[in-house]
């Protein structure tokens, strides 16, 4: 098991990716996740909401929501989008 964990380790070292490491079943440590997830629930019932559409249609308006979310600039990009990144 250790030798799986250092071949990760190795991966995020050599690609200047940071760790973030959480307990399990404690959702106040995963805060900026907890904020997103809370952004993509919003902005689903309002599209669903103001074009009047049943909620059969959720899945396809969160796919809605998180495509054109990660086609946005944000700021911890330095205005660059996801997918631009």
């Amino acid at each position: 098991m250790n030798f799986f964990f250092n071949n990760f380790n190795e991966f995020y070292e050599d690609h200047g990716i940071k760790r973030l490491l959480t307990m399990p079943r404690f959702p106040q440590q995963n805060g900026m996740v907890e904020g997103n997830n809370i952004s993509i629930l919003n902005m689903t019932r309002s599209i669903l909401k103001t074009k009047k559409m049943p909620k059969e249609f959720w899945t396809e308006a969160v796919d809605c929501v998180i495509y054109l979310s990660n086609r946005c600039p944000t700021k911890g990009l330095n205005n660059m989008t996801p997918q631009e990144a």
